[in-house]
């Protein structure tokens, strides 16, 4: 879909914040091409991608579904900058948890943590392994815990939405997705849930 060479790699962190998060949050929306576009306009004067690009980018192919491609990314963030080693352990943790490897996972989750332990991004993929190992009542501490904290990203609520839609948690899920409405203003990856769930229901018309 995308295609990014990676000739040389800084270690400047190079985007200001505000560009990061703006980025970051046209991709927890999956709005993939305007957060391209925008990495690359705010790239465009540099000669190398810095580090918090090489992130984006790494989120921006698991967006995509392509957790190898993301890997590399987030491994060369760790090998670039250690004041963003936090991230690209939660990046690596996803990408394995995308690939099955639930312990490799769920050792990057760890790390994460014990760098950094209010990382939205690594509480989440900790709390889906929780789930996947069965562990459901840890799993949902967690993902209450960062749903009541997280106010500007309906990102948590999704995630947690996900996780109880495959334990087949359905009306408990339609509860989170319509707290995560209020509490957010609306995207389309939430209206998609929102009709994942009707569907689920036997609401076809609705859905």
């Amino acid at each position: 879909f995308f295609i990014i060479n990676i000739i040389f790699i800084k270690t400047s962190l190079a985007l200001t914040d505000e560009q990061f998060n703006r980025v970051n949050s046209l991709i927890e929306q999956q709005n993939i091409e305007k957060s391209f576009e925008l990495l690359k306009i705010y790239q465009s004067r540099e000669e190398e991608l810095s580090s918090r690009s090489l992130l984006l980018f790494g989120k921006i192919y698991l967006e995509l579904g392509q957790p190898l491609k993301a890997i590399n990314y987030f491994e060369s963030v760790y090998y670039s900058s250690i004041e963003l080693a936090d991230y690209a352990y939660a990046g690596m943790a996803n990408s394995e948890f995308m690939l099955g490897n639930l312990s490799k996972s769920k050792a990057f989750a760890l790390k994460a943590l014990n760098i950094n332990p209010n990382l939205t991004d690594a509480i989440i993929i900790l709390a889906q392994i929780l789930a996947d190992e069965n562990l459901i009542e840890k799993s949902d501490k967690l993902f209450l815990s960062i749903f009541e904290t997280s106010s500007s990203s309906s990102y948590a609520g999704r995630k947690y939405v996900e996780t109880l839609l495959r334990r087949n948690q359905i009306d408990e899920a339609e509860k989170i997705l319509k707290k995560t409405l209020i509490n957010n203003s609306i995207d389309a990856p939430t209206l998609e849930l929102f009709s994942d769930i009707y569907w689920l229901k036997g609401e076809l018309n609705t859905a």
